[in-house]
């Protein structure tokens, strides 16, 4: 799992001692597309299969178009992203990055924030993810980043 900040430095990586080493390159790749593109990693592959011309910010370093990624926003602020890699199926990264995100919302819901995804409605696959419970800790960083932008956009 990787989780850059809005500028796309790395705030968080965990790797699991039996995962594939090439799965922290490709949680970053997957986090900084979302990050970049502000849309769902897989949401940029898809597009590209569907517009062939959009395939030349696949020559940028940390493009990728697997699906595992999400954009986070407090408000309308991108406050960073999340990337997973290593379980079998871009589909099911992906929902373990939204099992993380709800994580994290929930607890700025609790505290009066709001932080949200680039997710669609409706659009919210459940599995377990078998480091769910590092996810809570290992997101500190970017839950309190969430949670300064929506602080700082309450201020006149």
């Amino acid at each position: 799992m990787t989780v850059p900040d809005n500028r796309g430095g790395t705030k968080v990586v965990v790797h699991d001692d039996g995962a594939n080493p090439h799965t922290i390159e490709n949680s970053m790749r997957k986090a900084y597309t979302s990050l970049t593109l502000r849309v769902p990693s897989g949401e940029y592959g898809k597009r590209n299969v569907s517009n062939p011309q959009q395939v030349g910010a696949l020559h940028l370093d940390r493009i990728t178009t697997l699906e595992g990624a999400l954009p986070i926003f407090a408000g309308k602020e991108l406050v960073g992203s999340m990337g997973i890699s290593g379980a079998p199926g871009g589909d099911k990264d992906a929902a373990c990055v939204q099992f993380g995100i709800d994580k994290i919302a929930k607890g700025l819901n609790q505290a009066g924030l709001i932080a949200t995804h680039g997710a669609a409605a409706g659009s919210r696959p459940r599995v377990h993810c078998a480091d769910s419970a590092l996810m809570p800790a290992s997101l500190m960083t970017l839950r309190q980043r969430a949670s300064s932008a929506a602080i700082m956009s309450r201020i006149p």
